[in-house]
């Protein structure tokens, strides 16, 4: 963990990390979404949805870098500290040497934490199960309404 910690600078979120941002959430929640929608009306509806998580106060963007480049985004997770991780992106190539733990970490978002969205991979990872649906329990008809 010393080489990734001195490979690695966390900071915050910055306006020319946007365009970085934008385009992995986007690619890879379009990819583990099998949405019906066509792409026209995807994008740019989750693109509004994203801008509008990334300008909320109660939300926390951290930017892990690279300490010699500070420029060179390596990762990113945005959540809201202790309730939710909202989004965690790793580069492919940097996966699995625990740069999302140190992330997630930064965001005060220990194991267990719920996720808002997540693929496979992520959910096993952050070991957030997958949850049944929530069936309401309904009061018995008192009345047959649809018979004469």
């Amino acid at each position: 963990m010393t080489n990734l910690d001195e490979a690695v600078v966390l900071r915050e979120f910055a306006p020319g990390d946007l365009a970085y941002m934008m385009s992995t959430w986007l690619r890879d929640l379009r990819d583990a979404d099998p949405s019906p929608l066509p792409d026209d009306l995807y994008f740019p509806a989750v693109r509004a949805l994203i801008e509008r998580l990334l300008g909320d106060p109660q939300v926390r963007c951290t930017i892990a870098a690279a300490a010699d480049v500070p420029d060179e985004i390596l990762g990113y997770v945005v959540a809201i500290p202790k309730e939710l991780v909202v989004w965690t992106h790793v580069r492919k190539g940097l996966r699995g040497r625990g740069l999302a733990r140190l992330l997630l970490q930064s965001a005060e978002c220990p194991p267990g934490t719920p996720a808002a969205w997540s693929t496979a991979l992520g959910k096993i990872r952050l070991r957030n199960p997958p949850r049944g649906r929530q069936f309401r329990s309904r009061p018995p008809f008192t009345e047959r309404p649809f018979r004469s």
